[in-house]
C-alpha cells in the first residue's frame, strides 16, 4: 500500500503497472518467496529505485517536487509540497484551483491545488486521518501518532467508542458500498439494523425498545443510544459529506446496498469489487457504546458492561451479566 511503498508514484514490483494492476493471485506463494518489489535506491535506502532516473529522483509532471522527504519535495507527486499535503504518501487526483470555492467541500486549495478533504480542520486528511471527524492535530507531531493511538487500530485516542477501551485495539471494519467520501462507506449501521435484519426494531436484553431519540414515548417504553454511539460518524447519521454523495447519485436505492461480487456495478469481477472498499465505524454490533474488544457481551445492550454473578453470588469478571445466567442465548431462543 501506498503508506509503506518506498516509490508511491511509480510501479516497482514485477510488472504490474496501472495497465497491469496486481491481484490477490499475483502475490508471493509463500513467505520465503524471493520478492522482486521495492528495490531501495543505492543514494537514500527509502527512496526506491524506479522513482530514480538519472541518478536523481525523478519529479513527475504535475507534481510540485521531486520525490524526497524534504519539505518542498513531494513523496507522493500529486501536486502538493510535503509540508502543505495533507497525506503527504496517498496521491490524490490534480485538481487545480485558484481559491476554496474552485474545490470540493472540505477542501482547501493550496499552492493552487486542492488539497486533502479535511472536514475537521486539523491539517490531517480524512484517508490518512486517525480521527476524521474530531480535531486531533498531534498526530502530526513527531512521535505524536504512538501518543494519539497507543493500540495501533488507527482509531485516535479522541475518536475511541469507549474510552476504557483505548489500549485494546477495535479497528474500523473494512466493508464494500457503491458510495463513499474520503474512504469511509455512505452508510449509518444503526439504520441498516433496525430495518432489513430487526423489522420489529431493535430491543435491550428485557425488550425494551432501542433507538436514537426516544421523545414521545413513555418511560421504561424506550431507551436511548448513548450520546458517543449516535454522535459516531456513520452509525445513526452518515459521515460528513455523505449526504451530497447520495443526493448527487443516480444510483438506484436498490443497489445503493452492501456490495458482493454479484452486485450489479461489479457483475462478478473480484478486482472491481475491492476498488469500492470503504470503512465502517468501529465494531460495537449492539450499539451500547462498550466497544466489541472490551465488551462482555458484545451482542447485547449494556452501557455499564456489568459482569456476570452467579446464584451462588460469585463473581465472573470476564463473563458479562446479559449472556449468561438467565440471560443466556439459549433461554433467549426457547419459545
Amino acid at each position: 500500500g501506498d503508506v509503506c511503498d518506498n516509490c508511491v508514484a511509480i510501479a516497482n514490483c514485477e510488472d504490474h503497472d496501472a495497465m497491469n494492476p496486481a491481484t490477490e493471485n499475483d502475490l508471493p506463494e509463500y513467505p520465503g518467496a524471493a520478492d522482486p518489489c521495492q528495490t531501495p535506491w543505492e543514494g537514500h535506502a527509502m527512496i526506491g529505485d524506479a522513482c530514480v532516473s538519472e541518478g536523481a529522483p525523478v519529479q513527475l509532471p504535475g507534481a510540485a517536487g521531486p520525490v524526497g522527504f524534504g519539505p518542498d519535495d513531494d513523496w507522493d507527486q500529486d501536486g502538493l509540497r510535503n509540508t502543505i499535503d495533507y497525506c503527504p504518501r496517498q496521491p490524490k487526483p490534480l485538481e487545480l484551483c485558484v481559491d476554496e470555492e474552485d474545490c470540493p467541500e472540505d477542501s482547501t486549495c493550496s499552492d493552487g491545488v486542492c488539497n486533502h478533504l479535511d472536514p475537521d480542520g486539523d491539517l490531517v486528511g480524512t484517508i490518512c486521518d486517525t480521527c476524521p471527524f474530531v480535531a486531533n492535530p498531534e498526530q502530526r507531531a513527531e512521535g505524536g501518532a504512538e501518543l494519539d493511538d497507543p493500540d495501533g487500530d488507527f482509531i485516535g485516542s479522541v475518536c475511541e467508542l469507549d474510552a476504557s477501551c483505548s489500549e485494546r485495539p477495535n479497528p474500523r471494519p473494512v466493508a464494500h458500498y457503491p458510495i463513499s467520501v474520503g474512504g469511509y462507506c455512505c452508510v449509518a449501521t444503526w439504520y441498516e439494523k433496525a430495518g432489513p435484519l430487526e423489522p420489529n426494531g431493535v430491543h435491550d436484553p428485557n425488550g425494551v425498545e432501542l433507538l436514537p431519540d426516544c421523545a414521545g414515548y413513555g418511560e421504561g417504553d424506550c431507551r436511548e443510544l448513548p450520546p458517543s454511539v449516535v454522535a459516531t460518524p456513520g452509525v445513526v447519521e452518515v459521515p460528513p459529506g455523505c449526504e451530497q454523495a447520495l443526493a448527487d447519485s443516480d444510483l438506484p436505492i436498490s443497489q445503493r446496498v452492501f456490495m458482493d461480487v454479484s452486485h450489479p456495478l461489479v457483475n462478478g469481477d473480484v478486482d472491481v469489487w475491492r476498488s469500492y472498499e470503504c470503512l465502517l465505524p468501529p465494531l460495537d454490533q449492539d450499539f451500547d457504546g462498550v466497544a466489541d474488544a472490551c465488551d462482555l457481551c458484545p451482542f447485547a445492550f449494556d452501557p455499564a458492561n456489568q459482569p456476570y454473578v452467579d446464584g451462588g453470588g460469585e463473581l465472573w469478571p470476564d463473563l458479562g451479566k446479559y449472556c449468561n445466567g438467565e440471560y443466556h442465548p439459549k433461554f433467549a431462543c426457547e419459545p
